[in-house]
């Protein structure tokens, strides 16, 4: 009985190496472009285990949205690293086409490239400073920043940011946030995106509130005007690799 296992093995082998000799068979190690997936709306992602959906190539259309699920998974990054034996690979996100971006899930930005006119987010607050996930806790001073991605300091001098509200609850008690500065490229504000922080002082350097701004867009909170030491271009900072 044992030699007709071990025959019965060596003819499986033999076949096995023969198919593959004229095709039948691929035994060629899968590439990380074939561990990926496309959606119907165009997104090209990994789903890496520990990290979640990563977006890999965007839409070639000139406005994206960047949505919370795709294909029912939640998104969780723009690019990804990819790491091997004895190598690693940083698989960039080309937006370079991408005139207006929506954002409206918190990102982690791995490698991606913008060149802006819009940029549209939503829930700006918790989705960029994620206090559980990125461990923010020491950032009490922030800038509504307009850039994202390897080439931010570069980026569209004429970008116009967008600050939206989803209408979602949202905690944000474990934000250590005391201080805010608005500058003028933000051009719209809605009605509820400060509500749900408090006890902060908002600066900006806009003389009054402009027509794009909602009443009440500040919630409770102090607002400054005028204020000499709003940045009006971008610069490195903490937050230019998060959103």
């Amino acid at each position: 009985m044992k030699i007709k296992k071990l025959i019965c093995l060596i003819m499986v082998i033999i076949t096995v190496l023969g198919c593959s000799g004229c095709g039948c068979v691929n035994i060629k190690p899968k590439t990380f472009e074939d561990k990926c997936k496309t959606s119907a709306d165009g997104f090209v992602y990994y789903v890496d285990r520990s990290i979640g959906l990563c977006i890999i190539e965007l839409p070639k259309t000139e406005e994206v949205v960047i949505p919370e699920y795709i294909d029912g998974i939640k998104v969780a990054q723009l690019g990804y690293e990819e790491i091997g034996i004895m190598y690693s690979e940083t698989h960039v996100v080309d937006g370079s086409h991408v005139k207006k971006l929506t954002i409206k899930t918190p990102l982690i930005i791995v490698g991606a490239i913008f060149d802006l006119e819009s940029l549209v987010y939503y829930d700006y607050f918790v989705n960029t400073i994620d206090h559980k996930k990125l461990n923010f806790s020491f950032c009490e001073i922030i800038t509504i920043q307009k850039g994202i991605g390897y080439n931010y300091p570069n980026n569209n001098i004429n970008t116009k940011v967008y600050l939206k509200y989803s209408g979602k609850s949202i905690d944000c008690s474990q934000l250590d946030i005391t201080e805010i500065k608005i500058p003028k490229y933000v051009v719209e504000i809605d009605l509820g995106v400060f509500n749900q922080i408090s006890d902060i002082t908002i600066k900006t350097s806009y003389s009054e509130k402009p027509s794009g701004w909602a009443e009440g867009w500040n919630g409770n909170n102090q607002v400054l005007w005028g204020c000499q030491d709003v940045v009006e271009n971008n610069s490195f900072d903490q937050f230019y690799q998060y959103y």
